[in-house]
């Protein structure tokens, strides 16, 4: 019997936030060129350093793409007022406010420019060149020794799009079986259970795992009733201590019981 696993790519599978916030930097400046250009000019570029690294340690807060906007934009403006790094609690404030402020229009426009973006660069870029941009985790290089040897499938679901993750598996040259991005999610209502559990009722609802690094992913959906078992990543994009070793110790004595 194969034993499916399905794993979320950011912070999971790739460090993939540098790369990531860069460009959404660019496509949040495409909208916002005016407000950034009255900036003194001997302070644009340490502001932008200051952004873009306080983005990246904020990472876990974006869920869907767009989200970057309100990300950046509520960084640049407390940083812009206040000239100073603010606390965990009070930025994560400031950025759901901006979520709820920002309007539909604003946010798609900016998701297009993203990916417009990221694809013009990963375009420009080899595969190998993709991996070394968003290198592998060390779970997932560990992952694949653990499991190398067992009947297994690998499903990425993702947030990140199709495109980004194919360039990047085909770079890296490990194996994979099915790859279902954000364009897959569109059709289920951007919702990772409804997706996985299209998935287990196809596969007979056999014994799988969800490995992702955001706690919202696993909230109150019915994992159990589609017999998934849901692992929260610590070494991903979160707040959380690093489990890596933790999540391998679980993984391999399930795969042990499952060829006794």
């Amino acid at each position: 019997m194969l034993f499916r696993f399905y794993l979320d790519f950011d912070g999971v599978i790739a460090h993939s936030a540098i790369e990531c916030v860069n460009n959404a930097f660019i496509a949040w400046l495409e909208t916002n060129h005016d407000l950034f250009n009255k900036i003194e000019n001997n302070y644009k570029s340490s502001l932008k350093k200051l952004i873009v690294d306080f983005s990246i340690s904020k990472r876990y807060f974006v869920i869907p793409p767009e989200h970057y906007y309100c990300l950046i934009d509520t960084i640049f403006h407390e940083l812009r007022l206040n000239n100073k790094t603010p606390s965990d609690n009070y930025i994560q404030k400031l950025f759901e406010d901006n979520v709820s402020s920002t309007s539909l229009k604003t946010l798609e426009k900016f998701k297009f420019n993203f990916f417009r973006i990221r694809d013009k660069k990963s375009n420009s870029q080899s595969d190998t060149d993709w991996v070394k941009e968003n290198p592998p985790t060390i779970f997932i290089e560990k992952f694949y020794m653990l499991t190398e040897n067992y009947p297994i499938e690998i499903f990425i679901v993702s947030r990140k799009n199709y495109k980004a993750i194919e360039k990047w598996f085909l770079g890296s040259k490990l194996p994979i079986d099915e790859i279902y991005g954000n364009e897959a999610l569109g059709r289920f209502n951007n919702n990772k259970f409804e997706l996985i559990q299209s998935l287990q009722l196809a596969n007979g609802n056999k014994k799988a795992f969800f490995i992702d690094d955001m706690i919202s992913e696993f909230a109150l959906d019915d994992w159990e009733n589609i017999n998934v078992i849901t692992l929260q990543a610590g070494w991903g994009y979160n707040d959380l201590e690093d489990n890596t070793q933790e999540i391998l110790n679980i993984i391999k004595e399930n795969l042990n019981d499952l060829l006794n």
